[in-house]
């Protein structure tokens, strides 16, 4: 029998593959954690999450034709690891780091305890971000603001079951989006310089990319604030 994975011997671990990742990619999947307000708390059931399936839309997987029209579009091939297992290891830490003891999929058995099950299903995890090129005059200098449209939105389909009664406890569905237009850099456009712009422009491209990942991921949170805040009322015993 293997042994569940408590919050002592799991959190570092977790901690360190979001931050270390694979190599598929550039972006890595995860936010900081931040400890809960108030006393630590150590609840009696455990968990067990279970990876969560991937029913994301194909154009959110792979890169379609009209993303070309995009200075950002995300894909499978820009993340360090796999969609799946980098937002089912980011539900484990917020689980973890709230006082659960949280199981990994391959540990069905956790002793002689009854425990939560949590499974579902990724059906959005997306950003894009299109450039709006807008010219202006200022004193008489003509600049280019770079405005970027953002777009973004993770969804997650969360089903837990008590594994004593076999019963479904919750099933609901967690989303955060929104989509914004906005200044982001301002360049000066001198003729005959365009090629010493382009440095500043790749510069900027990589910032860029970097910051709707990070978007990404503060939505991602969204979510598995709101999951792991449902799961902690279901571990609570009622007053």
């Amino acid at each position: 029998m293997k042994r569940s994975l408590t919050t002592t011997t799991f959190l570092p671990a977790l901690i360190s593959a979001v931050l270390l990742g694979g190599c598929a990619g550039p972006h890595a999947i995860g936010y900081a954690l931040a400890p809960l307000d108030g006393p630590p708390v150590k609840y009696t059931t455990p968990v067990q999450v279970r990876t969560l399936g991937d029913r994301r839309p194909a154009t959110e997987r792979f890169e379609p034709d009209e993303a070309r029209e995009y200075s950002f579009y995300s894909r499978d091939r820009i993340f360090n690891e796999p969609v799946a297992e980098g937002i089912t290891r980011m539900l484990q830490l917020e689980l973890a780091n709230s006082g659960i003891e949280v199981t990994d999929e391959a540990n069905y058995f956790v002793g002689e305890k009854p425990y939560l099950r949590i499974a579902g299903d990724i059906l959005h995890f997306h950003v894009t971000c299109k450039e709006l090129p807008v010219d202006t005059m200022q004193q008489g200098v003509q600049t280019l603001w770079r405005r970027e449209q953002y777009a973004v939105r993770v969804s997650l389909r969360i089903k837990m079951i008590d594994t004593l009664s076999r019963k479904l406890v919750m099933q609901r569905v967690y989303t955060s989006s929104d989509a914004a237009a906005v200044r982001s850099i301002m360049i000066e456009v001198q003729p005959g310089n365009e090629k010493n712009q382009q440095p500043e422009v790749r510069a900027w491209q990589k910032a860029g990319d970097e910051s709707a990942i990070q978007l990404l991921n503060e939505h991602l949170k969204n979510v598995l604030v709101r999951v792991r805040q449902d799961v902690v009322k279901q571990l609570t015993p009622q007053q």
